[in-house]
């Protein structure tokens, strides 16, 4: 495989489509934009050079593991990425489901224990290429705590905004690491002015609001790309995510659609459910139509159960079944 005619990724917003270079933006597209609302970039690549390279057959023969697509990461190949090994997660069949098949996909075997640790390696690697030295995120519990861990293998210095309700043992687990902590419930308006006024590296997520970080969202892609791979390169029916802001959501359902563009056909794309519990009804905007548009309305929380009738794969994040029971969707 030759990767000589393809071309390197860019970032593009997500509304109007207008392209910039890899760079520090953590305040959305200004093109589209206004001060107090503006749109997210995302990362994008040469789909179709990679496709005419046969890349997808390529990713066929490595291991699971998110630095194994790096073609389709946004870190230059002459950096080094920061790495804990995460990803390679199994996907484990649910015994005696039914004719729904119902398969896990166990994020809490990655370093820190959480599907955050794919965000940040990407997301801090990002950070290093582009010369910081420090970074920041606000959190309620395991995103603070995978920061942490990842800017003590960058060298990095690391201050973590926490929600008064984020469980204790997180915020002692930052701590841990190295990072600084503070207990607050102003967390974005701390965390933007480490941004805009001390040059600090936002480690969150997509949406700007009131800052966004393009790049680590695309560590969540290889979720998608594994379980395509694990299921022996068919895409899956269903995919349930739990979610808080939705970037957990957004990040397989890219990197699914990822596989379609480098090739793989004769499957529709499967449908992706947003699982929260009642008093975290959040998520980005963009993110929900974007979704919405491309794979149909989301259901409500009565109606996410799997369709049994289709003889057919359906996994999702092994968290997912905790929501689905707690907000009353389906039985246990």
């Amino acid at each position: 495989m030759t990767a000589a005619a393809v071309s390197g990724p860019t970032l593009r917003c997500m509304s109007c489509g207008a392209t910039h270079d890899l760079a520090p933006l953590f305040d959305g597209c200004i093109a589209c934009g206004s001060e107090g609302e503006r749109n997210p970039f995302q990362v994008v690549y040469d789909y179709a050079g990679w496709r005419s390279a046969g890349l997808l057959d390529a990713w066929r023969k490595r291991p699971p593991g998110v630095w194994s697509y790096r073609e389709l990461l946004p870190l230059p190949e002459a950096d080094e990425p920061v790495t804990l090994g995460e990803g390679g997660t199994p996907l484990t069949p649910v015994p005696d489901s039914g004719p729904a098949r119902l398969w896990i996909k166990n994020e809490a075997r990655n370093p820190t224990g959480a599907h955050k640790d794919r965000f940040h390696s990407v997301g801090v690697s990002m950070a290093r290429m582009h010369g910081f030295d420090r970074s920041t995120s606000g959190t309620t519990g395991n995103h603070g705590a995978s920061l942490a861990a990842y800017t003590a293998l960058a060298n990095m210095r690391c201050i973590i905004f926490c929600h008064p309700q984020s469980p204790v043992v997180l915020r002692h687990l930052a701590q841990l690491h190295g990072a600084d902590v503070v207990v607050t419930k102003n967390r974005y308006e701390h965390l933007a002015w480490l941004t805009h006024e001390r040059g600090w590296f936002p480690s969150t997520g997509l949406t700007p609001r009131p800052v966004g970080n393009p790049y680590g969202i695309e560590g969540y892609k290889s979720i998608g790309y594994e379980i395509f791979f694990q299921l022996g390169g068919r895409m899956p029916d269903h995919v349930l995510v739990p979610v808080a802001k939705g970037d957990a959501l957004y990040g397989p359902w890219k990197g699914l659609k990822e596989i379609a563009a480098l090739g793989h056909t004769g499957e529709p794309l499967p449908r992706m459910y947003a699982v929260a519990i009642d008093r975290l009804r959040s998520g980005s905007a963009r993110l929900r139509a974007e979704i919405e548009n491309r794979a149909g309305p989301p259901q409500s929380r009565h109606d996410c159960a799997l369709d049994r009738r289709r003889n057919r794969c359906a996994p999702f994040p092994v968290d997912a079944v905790r929501f689905r029971w707690r907000s009353g969707c389906g039985q246990r």
